[in-house]
């Protein structure tokens, strides 16, 4: 995460189902409050979160892409058959 833009931050996020890389951004105020500390606890600890985004796809290419929802990912579990 770069936080040095004034305006909010620049992500790049790794799918973990294929491994691509897209660079994503959160700029709105109510966004940051909301997400970027999810988001930086999850840099911090190297752990998965879930994010929602809204991007434009020009032909391959994700372009534009924002940040509109970010949680932490929950761990599923093998049920026991109880």
């Amino acid at each position: 995460m770069d936080s040095t833009d004034p305006r909010g931050f620049i992500v790049k996020l790794q799918s973990v189902d294929n491994g691509d890389i897209i660079t994503a951004t959160l700029f709105d105020a109510v966004g940051r409050e909301k997400f970027g500390g999810v988001i930086q606890k999850a840099e911090w600890g190297k752990t998965h979160i879930v994010v929602q985004l809204a991007a434009k796809i020009i032909g391959e290419d994700v372009v534009e892409a924002k940040i509109t929802k970010a949680h932490t990912a929950r761990i599923r579990r093998a049920s026991d058959g109880n």
